[in-house]
């Protein structure tokens, strides 16, 4: 017999969802939770774009829909959007930042490496720009201006600059094995080794991690899905070295939640 709430994919009346469906599972479990709503109300659009607005109205809901008080910076969030909350309390919390300064395109679709940052903020509220590539408007100012010449000194690096550096090295080792870790953009690197690490991404048959690509509707519920059996059952104090071996993720190593098998698609 289904445990409670296994029908909740077809108590929605998603014509676009059936048991023979390799994301049956996380879609019921996203629309149970009310974490991720339908396109329509009788289909949920699984191999649809994935988009900026839908993933942090998510998060937002996994929070407990706080309230928020922030003001707004984005000229394309309407103050009346179903999202806005959404957008405002993730912006604030440092879950997600704009695509510039005052611009959030909340209807574009998110990339893997976008999705992977989000749901890295989330669990260690640190934010930076997540800018398709960067422009000289949304450079840090003190990146385009050149500083001012200073005496050069030697000194004894200390415990943070080696953690840091150790860091770095181990973000980038995590990366190597993929053939196209060059497209990861920098902003995304340490939460792309992270989700590869704890089993959220792996590559695919040709050892590619697609970081620029889409993501679809039904591959973010399977990710929130398994984020959250990550996250209740222990939430890692260092998340480049990925979670304790004892945390219960239902992936294999290798196998990325985001891109299902051959064999497991319908």
């Amino acid at each position: 017999a289904p445990a409670e709430g296994e029908d909740a994919a077809a108590e929605a009346g998603y014509t676009d969802v059936t048991e023979a469906n390799w994301f049956y599972e996380a879609v019921t479990y996203v629309t149970e939770k009310g974490l991720v709503d339908g396109e329509t109300e009788t289909t949920f659009a699984p191999n649809a774009s994935m988009t900026r607005a839908d993933l942090v109205t998510a998060l937002y809901r996994l929070a407990g829909s706080p309230e928020v008080t922030a003001e707004n910076p984005f000229t394309d969030v309407a103050a009346d959007a179903e999202y806005y909350n959404a957008v405002m309390w993730a912006y604030t919390n440092g879950v997600v930042g704009g695509i510039t300064d005052t611009t959030y395109e909340p209807d574009s679709p998110l990339q893997r490496q976008q999705v992977a940052t989000m749901l890295y903020r989330y669990m260690n509220d640190s934010a930076e720009e997540e800018t398709a590539e960067p422009t000289e408007e949304t450079v840090p100012a003190e990146e385009l201006t050149p500083a001012e010449p200073v005496e050069e000194t030697t000194t004894e690096p200390t415990e943070e600059t080696t953690e840091a550096t150790e860091e770095t090295a181990e973000t980038e080792d995590v990366l190597a094995q993929f053939v196209d870790a060059d497209q990861i953009q920098d902003y995304a690197k340490e939460a792309m080794a992270w989700a590869v690490t704890v089993g959220l991404f792996g590559g695919d048959d040709k050892g590619a991690l697609d970081p620029r690509g889409d993501i679809t509707r039904a591959e973010v519920a399977t990710l929130i899905m398994r984020f959250v059996e990550l996250t209740t059952v222990e939430t890692p104090e260092d998340a480049i070295g990925g979670a304790d071996a004892e945390t219960e993720i239902t992936v294999t190593e290798g196998e990325d939640a985001a891109a299902p098998a051959e064999d497991e698609k319908a």
